[in-house]
């Protein structure tokens, strides 16, 4: 039988719903710990749920399977870089954060923040690891509604839409 095949010949079960989605919380919050012992256990929960999705369950469609295995891997390799190879608070900071002041002085939840922050930006745009020599510059920042700005130029460039009578 398929490996891709729900039931229970296949001995895989259905993928749980929860499972990619708990993924991202659980890696943010494992950054926020100083101890690169304690990130590793978060990074063995993340490896844990990644290897029991993969290979041990299924949600029935060849193509979702795919998509959920890439997208766990994905994250497995930079939670791996993360939580376990690198000391985050050294190698990656803010662009306007000073030299001398570190997230790991930051009280709890501002460490949340800067963790999801740095999870959530895997090119890294606003920390100094950002390239530079491949993206554009920054625009000037707007301080009158600078998104919805953005948003109604988007909008106002669109073509009309055709009518098909």
């Amino acid at each position: 039988m398929s490996p891709t095949t729900e039931g229970s010949s296949s001995g895989l079960v259905p993928t749980p719903g929860f499972a990619f989605p708990v993924m991202y919380p659980i890696f943010i919050f494992g950054l926020t710990f100083t101890s690169r012992i304690t990130r590793s256990v978060f990074f063995v929960a993340l490896l844990s749920i990644a290897i029991f999705v993969v290979f041990y369950s299924t949600t029935g469609d060849p193509s979702t399977n795919y998509i959920y295995a890439t997208s766990l891997w994905s994250l497995i390799f930079q939670s791996l870089d993360y939580l376990v190879i690198v000391d985050p608070y050294t190698e990656f900071s803010f662009v306007d954060q000073p030299p001398s002041s570190s997230p790991s002085a930051l009280p709890f939840l501002s460490r949340l923040k800067w963790s999801a922050k740095l999870v959530l930006s895997p090119r890294g745009i606003g920390f100094k690891h950002e390239p530079k020599s491949v993206l554009p510059p920054h625009p000037s920042p707007n301080p009158v509604c600078a998104s919805s700005s953005y948003t109604n130029s988007r909008l106002w460039s669109l073509p009309p839409p055709r009518r098909h009578w």
